[in-house]
């Protein structure tokens, strides 16, 4: 769980509700990125005053995979490819949807939070 300014950040419950959306809307393309704090942001800020937590590299990996589980709607290609993107993933979702679960649950498996926030850097592009 995240909070910034008051909010409550739920990751599975943001990823239901955003699957629930895109579900309805049946878009030709998703496009996921991570969130990244560069220098000099509001959030950048936020993190080092505390009054915001990144979350380790397993709970971002994880809710995009919930997230992707509930998607139904095959038509729709998904890219999550992004140089901010630790696992990158891309496909029509009725063609390479459980590869790209795969891959997904293969990253956070193997994945050591702490090693990984000090080695990978989401602060430029």
């Amino acid at each position: 769980m995240l909070e910034y300014n008051g909010t409550i950040y739920r990751p599975p419950m943001e990823a239901e509700a955003t699957a629930r959306l895109e579900n309805a809307i049946k878009p030709d393309m998703v496009i996921l990125t991570t969130m990244s704090i560069f220098p000099g942001t509001e959030l950048e800020k936020a993190v080092k005053e505390g009054r915001f937590e990144v979350a380790p590299e397993s709970e971002v990996l994880t809710a995009e995979k919930r997230f992707i589980e509930l998607l139904d709607i095959p038509e729709t290609y998904l890219w999550a490819a992004h140089s901010l993107d630790s696992t990158r993933i891309a496909g029509l979702l009725g063609n390479h949807k459980d590869e790209m679960l795969a891959t997904l649950q293969h990253s956070i498996d193997t994945i050591d939070d702490e090693v990984f926030s000090k080695t990978f850097r989401r602060d430029h592009l």
